[in-house]
Parts: C-alpha cells; structure tokens; sequence
C-alpha cells in the first residue's frame, strides 16, 4: 500500500465540493499508512458549513479513552457534525486497515457517491 501525504488544500476542496453537491455526509478513513484521519476530519469540517464528517475507527488502535473523547470533542466543535464509523472485523487480504471513503445523498434518493475526501491524489 502506498503512503499519502496530507494535502490540505484537497481535504478542504473535496469537502466543499460534497457539500456543494448536495452530500450529507462524508467517510474520512483509517489507515496506518496514511495521514490521522481525526485530524483530516477537524479539516474538512473547518472548509464546509453543513457537511457531516464521519471519521473510520478501528477497534483496538487506539486506548478507549482516547478514542471516545477524540468523536465527542470534535462532534462539539463542529456543533453536531462529526462521528464515529466503528470498524470491528478483520482487515480484508486485499484492503489492511482500510476502508473506503464515501458519501451520501440526502434522503431525496439520489444515488449514493464515492469520494476521495481523506487523502491526496
């Protein structure tokens, strides 16, 4: 798996491009090669005003206390916008410690969407 670098400028613009389009919500994902998918998230929700930003957690990464209060600190500052994707399988042969990154129409029933929102291209 290749490493990816943090790229701001493509957090934010993905993040309000999603909005723009009309997405809920997004999935920021968790992988040990890539950049911290907390702090990822706090950057997207800084660049858009309605977006909803939903951060993946692998169960066991991370000591539980911290990995309650990283969600409940961020859902309070984005004033009800962040959560928590509970992973607790294993990791897939093809896609260690990953998921996909992803986001959602409104309940309009507009097709669901996928987007690279976590990582640079």
């Amino acid at each position: 798996m290749r490493e990816r670098a943090a790229d701001a400028g493509h957090v934010a613009r993905t993040a309000r491009e999603n909005e723009e389009d009309g997405l809920d919500s997004a999935l920021v994902v968790q992988s040990s090669s890539w950049p911290d998918p907390w702090l990822v998230a706090t950057w997207a929700l800084a660049a858009a005003s309605r977006l909803r930003i939903a951060v993946a957690h692998r169960v066991g990464t991370t000591a539980p206390t911290v990995a309650a209060r990283q969600p409940a600190t961020l859902d309070g500052l984005s004033g009800g916008r962040a959560a928590a994707h509970v992973i607790v399988g294993p990791a897939t042969s093809t896609s260690p410690g990953t998921a996909t990154c992803s986001a959602s129409r409104t309940a309009t029933g507009a097709p669901t969407s996928t987007s690279p929102c976590c990582a640079a291209h």
